[in-house]
């Protein structure tokens, strides 16, 4: 036999895992391993649902009511992000590299789409005369109004 380990006294209980974590699959306190992940399924199922974004997305300026397309597509992309990050611990450096590059083009298209459909305003610092202006017509829009209202 081999040399007999020494074990200080404890007064607590040896702790160990419930019996039913142990020999179940799916309980909660067993993690996922490389024999529970399919990475061809995955990596078909991505690769088809980031081809069908990046033609939404091109096809996005006829879509009926493209801002809220452009919402939902936003979402999708959230999602498919969510979905590499997770599964990103069991794919291979290379199709995580490949995947982070499609999502990276289609937020690219997004991006570009959006600035098409729905362009911001350049910043621009309030030009004094303008404000005084305004500050004018809104006293003499109120003033006309408790005018009438006598």
């Amino acid at each position: 036999p081999g040399p007999s380990v020494f074990r200080p006294p404890c007064s607590e209980p040896e702790r160990t895992l419930p019996a039913e974590s142990t020999g179940q699959p799916n309980h909660p306190f067993r993690l996922p391993t490389m024999t529970t992940f399919d990475t061809s399924s995955f990596l078909a199922s991505f690769s088809s649902l980031t081809a069908s974004l990046q033609h939404r997305i091109t096809t996005l300026s006829s879509a009926t009511s493209p801002l809220l397309a452009l919402d939902s597509l936003t979402g999708e992309l959230d999602a498919l992000h969510r979905s590499l990050a997770g599964h990103a611990l069991f794919l291979p450096p290379y199709d995580r590299q490949e995947c982070s590059a499609a999502l990276a083009a289609a937020s690219k298209a997004l991006a570009q789409a959006r600035d098409e459909l729905a362009p911001r305003n350049p910043f621009r610092f309030a030009q004094p005369e303008r404000l005084r202006r305004l500050v004018e017509e809104t006293e003499a829009g109120n003033a006309a109004g408790r005018g009438a209202a006598r």
